[in-house]
């Protein structure tokens, strides 16, 4: 068959206004992604997701994974020694080839696509997509948002308490570990998504995060991450749907993943490497789960595509009894999801557990929460309340049903408004070793998300 040329023309010169002959802009390619950068550029650069997806007819009506996408492959074939062009080579899974042949010049990107189909067959592919990211260039958006820095105990503390400084904190966080790493982790973006539309602020990260998230699903037509992988993902779009109150088809698509890979016994294989307390036993992805299903709009426990998972849930519950403190605080949060789903008896003496727990400043430590171990081998730190105990404790107490006047939340409350730091996160050590600390992240979600419980964030003056 006979290639197919097709000429797209980019142009910046609008934008760029009259200036006299800039330098060349500049290509680079990598993992997918075509980065236009200048330093006449506005924002300095422009990020491309090249090609996010090669598209089937009917693409308006379909189901974007099931129907529109068709599977490709890229591979960067050549870059020019002044970064002026770049040439990449890709295979769409239905068997046609495409040529890209990419140049810019100080003001303009040309884009030279040529498409063979070397089949006796007519290709699925009728369309095709980028996926242009112009926050820099315009000046607005979640792409302003900058790095934050490392975790560090050795932040001082906080002047006074601000919630928009946190909420910043976890922002950027996510956004740029998404960037970064290109994948959903449970202590970073999944945690955020787990309670982010429930807090108010600019709602431009939080949507790219969830747009992230929804490209991350689709992804999986070509590679799809372990059990683990599928179920947070499922579950944080879920929470994120629940404060919606609509259920979005790409939490369905997650969920229906999830529910291939089901145990028969209710549980998955879930990722144990030692990091506490989302990556070491199976109790937390089944009570995760509980918790987004039970929680997801649209009464979606109750369907059919959810209720026979949904009761397998359920039963590995009773038959696994919490044992740690940490698993004890998910059962509760789960107790405000679906009430039948733990007794008065069970509530009552899991609440004890945990109140049990509260240190004499007021809040609580991570490390007593559970029995995991450091890598290094040295022992946890139990006496010293951080933002992850702290949060979460608070969170999922007030989840239960005590009240927020209750005298230990309201000393809770007040460490956490006392200890946070200056960049607006609470500091929380990693159970495992010391070089990231990265359970930081989650921990400043759940301390937002306590403070949220206990009407602390409404009347802050920021």
């Amino acid at each position: 068959m006979k290639p197919i040329s097709a000429l797209l023309l980019f142009t910046l010169g609008t934008a760029l206004g009259q200036a006299a002959e800039p330098a060349k802009l500049k290509l680079h390619w990598a993992k997918n992604y075509l980065t236009i950068s200048g330093d006449h550029l506005p924002g300095g650069e422009i990020k491309i997701h090249y090609l996010e997806a090669y598209c089937r007819a009917n693409s308006q009506t379909t189901d974007w994974s099931k129907h529109t996408v068709v599977g490709h492959k890229t591979r960067l074939v050549s870059r020019s020694a002044d970064g002026s062009q770049l040439k990449l080579h890709c295979v769409v899974s239905d068997g046609v080839t495409v040529e890209h042949v990419i140049t810019a010049t100080h003001d303009e990107v040309d884009f030279r696509l040529t498409a063979h189909n070397p089949t006796n067959k007519r290709s699925e592919a009728h369309w095709a997509q980028p996926c242009i990211r112009v926050g820099k260039f315009t000046g607005t958006g979640a792409d302003k948002l900058e790095k934050p820095a490392a975790n560090s105990p050795n932040e001082p503390l906080a002047k006074r308490f601000s919630a928009a400084k946190a909420v910043d904190f976890i922002d950027r966080a996510s956004l740029h570990w998404q960037r970064s790493r290109e994948c959903v982790t449970c202590h970073t973006n999944g945690a955020y998504l787990l309670g982010r539309a429930k807090l108010k602020a600019d709602p431009a990260p939080h949507a790219a995060v969830r747009k992230f998230f929804e490209q991350y699903v689709t992804g999986w037509a070509e590679k799809k991450p372990g059990p683990h992988g599928v179920v947070a993902t499922a579950a944080a779009l879920a929470l994120d749907d629940s404060a919606k109150g609509k259920l979005s088809p790409a939490t369905r698509n997650a969920f229906a993943e999830a529910w291939k890979t089901q145990r028969e016994d209710g549980s998955w294989d879930w990722l144990k490497c030692g990091w506490g307390p989302y990556e070491s036993d199976d109790h937390y992805g089944v009570t995760l789960a509980a918790i987004a299903v039970a929680s997801a709009p649209e009464n979606y426990a109750a369907t059919r595509d959810a209720a026979p998972g949904y009761k397998k849930l359920l039963s590995w519950l009773k038959k696994n009894q919490p044992k740690l403190a940490h698993q004890k605080g998910m059962m509760l949060w789960l107790s405000n999801a679906d009430q039948a789903a733990v007794s008065p008896e069970d509530k009552s003496g899991w609440q004890k557990d945990l109140l049990a727990l509260q240190q004499a400043d007021g809040g609580w430590a991570i490390a007593t929460l559970g029995d995991w171990k450091r890598a290094d081998g040295t022992e946890q730190v139990r006496n010293r309340s951080d933002g992850y105990g702290t949060g979460f404790v608070v969170f999922t107490l007030r989840k239960s049903g005590l009240p927020p006047d209750h005298p230990a939340i309201r000393k809770g409350v007040s460490w956490l408004k006392a200890n946070q730091r200056e960049s607006g996160r609470w500091f929380t050590r990693s159970t495992y070793n010391d070089k990231h600390h990265f359970i930081t992240h989650a921990g400043t979600t759940f301390a937002l998300l306590a403070l949220g419980e206990c009407n602390e964030l409404a009347a802050l003056k920021e």
